[in-house]
């Protein structure tokens, strides 16, 4: 098979472990299934690709366009005026795609969706 075929079969195969999501609605957050699996200490998240969600939640970028990369940070106020401060648009969905998790997106200089 290609090699798009045996990723998928590899993706239908991981395990999934749950995390608490937030109900989609017709005007926030996304309903595209994810798989999320995690060592302990590193996450992987897969998401199907929702060409839509930027645009049904009112931002301006999207991070389920293409990927994207992800960080977490303990002050996520003060992140967000350190992109402020230097000039930094940010797409801030809160907590529109998981419960637990505040969420920013924002373009590297390359292009790059960094959450």
């Amino acid at each position: 098979p290609c090699d798009a075929c045996q990723l998928a079969c590899t993706v239908d195969e991981m395990p999934m472990t749950m995390f608490p999501r937030t109900e989609a609605s017709d005007d926030s957050g996304t309903d595209v299934p994810i798989k999320f699996t995690t060592d302990g200490t590193m996450q992987m998240h897969l998401a199907q690709r929702d060409l839509g969600v930027s645009f049904r939640n009112g931002m301006s970028i999207n991070p389920v366009e293409r990927g994207h990369v992800a960080f977490r940070t303990d002050d996520i106020e003060a992140f967000k005026h350190h992109l402020e401060v230097h000039g930094v648009p940010y797409s801030d969905y809160g907590t529109r795609f998981a419960k637990e998790w505040h969420q920013i997106f924002f373009l590297d200089p390359e292009g790059t969706v960094v959450e």
